[in-house]
């Protein structure tokens, strides 16, 4: 039962674009528009530094853990092979990307509206280690790069947060 719980929790970032494309047709909002398109390049990105041949000391920083399984964007995928590179975890970085804009759209007051959005971030770092999709190194490092997409977002101004 937990299992499948864990399951639709790794569905959140899916759920997170959907949401922004919706968004964004629906109000007619460019900003949501450019928000959706920023989290797909963020996506790339983590793909690609997952590609990167990392020196061997890096191995097992860079590999899933054995047992791993449901990996992809979906949770569909099953077994993997211990092998397959999850460095730095893409739904970490989706997740945290997403709910740090969220978080600096709400009312500095709003406290239960935060406390919502960083308990999906820690709910999805648990679901990743639970499920042996990622060890801790690379649900930090994913949440990290999150993070940092999201400050060069704000920073470059190229969405209004109001």
């Amino acid at each position: 039962m937990i299992l499948v719980i864990l399951d639709y929790i790794s569905v959140v970032p899916f759920l997170f674009v959907l949401s922004t494309i919706h968004s964004s047709i629906v109000n007619n909002n460019i900003n949501e528009l450019f928000f959706f398109f920023w989290m797909i390049g963020t996506s790339v990105i983590v793909e690609l530094i997952k590609r990167i041949k990392y020196p061997p000391f890096l191995y097992n920083i860079t590999r899933r853990p054995k047992g791993s399984y449901n990996t992809d964007f979906l949770s569909r995928n099953g077994r993997q092979p211990d092998n397959t590179p999850g460095f730095p975890s893409g739904h970490m970085a989706i997740t945290t990307l997403y709910c740090y804009i969220k978080i600096l759209k709400l009312n500095m007051k709003n406290v239960i509206g935060r406390s919502y959005y960083i308990l999906i971030i820690i709910l999805m770092g648990v679901s990743r280690y639970f499920k042996k999709c990622h060890n801790l190194v690379q649900i930090l490092f994913g949440s990290l790069f999150g993070l940092v997409s999201g400050i060069t977002l704000i920073r470059s101004k190229l969405i209004k947060l109001n």
